[in-house]
């Protein structure tokens, strides 16, 4: 039996199995899907519905914007009841430093508000270097955010982290 014979058989076995593997591993790829951490809410049928909904939503877009280390003195809230004095409009002026990016939190209030069966719309005024973000449920719009981005701006330094959890 030739030596060179020996090795050939387990190269074409070791290259049928990676094969197979990286077909496993881009199977996974496809097939695996994010899954949040709260689960979908359906589109209100009812105006009461709806305004239960609102609150939750506005508190979700304020906890977001903590989350990015948002100050609350860079928030200019306006709320506006509408016109059958029921349903609150909410506009947001945000003022944010050049280390967030506007794309980001788009993208994070674009989940929040597939959550809550809403739809965003995004529009970029390079000009005046605002991106403003309008979130509408059921065709109705009842959220706008308007972030300017503003160079001299600083988030301040976060602490160190040290391993433990506040009490």
């Amino acid at each position: 039996m030739n030596l060179s014979m020996l090795r050939d058989g387990p190269i074409i076995t070791r290259i049928s199995l990676a094969v197979v593997l990286a077909g496993g591993a881009l199977s996974l790829f496809v097939v695996q899907r994010p899954r949040g951490d709260r689960s979908e809410i359906s589109a209100p049928s009812s105006p009461e519905e709806l305004r239960t909904l609102l609150p939750k939503l506005d508190h979700e877009i304020d906890t977001l914007m903590t989350s990015f280390g948002i100050e609350k003195t860079w928030i200019r809230k306006r709320t506006e009841t509408g016109s059958d004095s029921s349903m609150m409009k909410i506009e947001r002026r945000i003022v944010i430093p050049l280390d967030i990016v506007p794309v980001c939190v788009n993208a994070a209030i674009t989940r929040i508000a597939r959550r809550y069966s809403a739809t965003t719309a995004a529009t970029e005024n390079a000009r005046e270097n605002t991106v403003t973000i309008r979130i509408a449920i059921l065709g109705t719009i009842y959220q706008t955010i308007v972030l300017k981005v503003v160079t001299d701006l600083k988030r301040p330094p976060s602490p160190p982290a040290t391993g433990r959890t506040a009490t």
